[in-house]
């Protein structure tokens, strides 16, 4: 296995395996960034269970090209979002996942507030 490694968040959180962590299983909060190996990263990001993300204490001013990327991850994260309020029976999940779609379509107008 390679020893590359890039930083992922997950838009919902998430669970890192124990084969990839090395000890036991780890819940990820929502939008936390942590270190993997580079190939099990982008297969997350390809299946859209997570998006490549900047690690903590590192961030800079946003620039142009990070608010645009930023959007961009906002935009594929609500397309997914929608996607599931369609696709779900149950009345309190829609519930659930419509207070999602809020707030990420919240978190996409005060981006562009700023910009």
């Amino acid at each position: 296995m390679s020893k590359e490694t890039m930083w992922i968040a997950f838009p919902n959180g998430g669970i890192l395996p124990a084969a990839i962590t090395g000890g036991k299983d780890r819940e990820v909060a929502a939008h936390d960034p942590v270190s993997v190996p580079a190939d099990y990263g982008k297969h997350l990001v390809h299946d859209r269970f997570a998006y490549e993300a900047k690690p903590k204490g590192k961030a800079a001013k946003a620039s142009g090209g990070d608010s645009a990327e930023a959007r961009q991850r906002l935009e594929a994260t609500l397309a997914g979002l929608r996607k599931k309020v369609e696709e779900a029976q149950d009345v309190a999940e829609k519930a659930k996942l419509a207070e999602q779609v809020a707030a990420v379509e919240k978190k996409i107008a005060d981006l562009a507030a700023g910009a």
